[in-house]
């Protein structure tokens, strides 16, 4: 993501100046240069535009992990984003649910996201990888039950897009 020096909307025009050249070579290669974005995308504007549609408009060659949790932190809709992106740069979108109690991640399923959305939307887009992304996980009793408790609730979602 974009490093913390550069979340101003001037250090946000340098980085997206300086990722230019790289962002072509790297597609050259027949490879592709992926961004996972946080909430601040949301908060930092360029030229009026807030700076996670910047990445998606004006970086064509861009692909991206998003993280549904940080879409939502930061108040927008992880489905619609989905849509907006497309499947053909997102190959992988990270799964976080967002606790209603106080914001923090918490297990898919016992937060606020309408998984079944983000799913159906990630099918029709042809993202072909869902992986969940617990960043807090050690701050459980066990962090693998929140693993399962993830799987437990997203399994008969996924099951249905089949």
């Amino acid at each position: 993501s974009l490093p913390e020096a550069l979340r101003t909307p001037e250090g946000a025009k340098k980085f997206l100046a300086d990722i230019a050249e790289p962002m072509r070579k790297i597609k050259e290669a027949g490879l592709y240069l992926a961004y996972h974005n946080h909430a601040f995308e949301f908060d930092i504007k360029v030229d009026g535009k807030m700076l996670y549609d910047v990445l998606i408009e004006e970086c064509t060659d861009l692909h991206f992990i998003m993280d549904t949790y940080w879409v939502a932190y930061a108040g927008y809709d992880p489905a619609l984003y989905i849509e907006k992106i497309g499947g053909a740069r997102m190959k992988n979108i990270h799964y976080k649910d967002l606790s209603e109690k106080d914001r923090s991640i918490c297990a898919c399923g016992d937060g606020t996201l309408d998984f079944a959305a983000i799913t159906d939307a990630c099918v029709k887009a042809g993202v072909p990888n869902a992986l969940v992304e617990q960043d807090n996980a050690p701050d459980f009793p066990d962090a693998f039950e929140q693993l399962a408790r993830s799987y437990r609730y997203l399994l008969p979602i996924i099951q249905k897009t089949r």
